[in-house]
């Protein structure tokens, strides 16, 4: 199956906060969720708890450097066979400037595998029909 994405994705290890509104409270879901993946577009996670389709999540990741901080929308949800724990994609929506700077260089930076990962080459090795607009 070809994949769908259009950003480079590198496997990530490391601290992920992740936190929603439910009403007026804050619901942290930290303890539960790991990060797998991530590009400038978005996150793969697993969770011991599904997420519904469509929740604003707010995302805190570790990098070198610091954490950077984005909002997203869960756009994908798979369960994980004989585990108990569900993948979860994560679209970005938003995300500072000098944030979006930080990850694209991270990526930039690990993504001498995103080949392997994704199965898809980096957009300006496509063809041109085949390129993100």
């Amino acid at each position: 199956m070809r994949e769908r994405r259009d950003n480079p994705r590198v496997e990530i290890k490391g601290d992920v906060l992740v936190y929603y509104r439910a009403g007026k409270s804050l619901i942290n879901v930290t303890d539960d969720v790991a990060i797998k993946d991530v590009s400038t577009g978005g996150a793969k996670v697993s969770s011991e708890t599904p997420f519904p389709l469509s929740l604003a999540v707010n995302m805190n990741i570790d990098l070198p450097g610091g954490s950077i901080k984005m909002q997203g929308s869960v756009v994908h949800i798979e369960e994980i066979a004989d585990k108990d724990a569900y993948d979860i994609g994560i679209k970005f929506f938003g995300i500072t400037q000098d944030d979006a700077q930080r990850l694209t260089r991270f990526i930039s930076e690990h993504s001498e595998h995103t080949h392997e990962t994704t199965g898809n080459p980096p957009a300006e090795n496509r063809p041109a029909d085949q390129r993100p607009e």
